[in-house]
């Protein structure tokens, strides 16, 4: 047995990265198991704020987000 199905499920590790209009990483949360949604929601807002250029959206229902409270 090669174990095939375990290492194409296998987890990988979890990071987010938030990826400028040039396509550079503007930022990488922690590693897996330290990294949090809300650290890149954090850089989300700052980048925004200081690219007042950019305009951030609502999604349309059905195409994601947060969910709602």
């Amino acid at each position: 047995m090669d174990d095939a199905v375990s290492k194409a499920w296998a987890a990988w590790p979890d990071r987010f990265y938030l990826v400028d209009m040039e396509g550079k990483v503007a930022f990488r949360t922690a590693q897996a198991g330290k990294c949090r949604a809300s650290d890149l929601e954090d850089a989300l807002v700052e980048y925004l704020e200081k690219h007042p250029e950019i305009k951030a959206e609502e999604p349309a229902p059905g195409e994601g987000g947060a969910p709602k409270k």
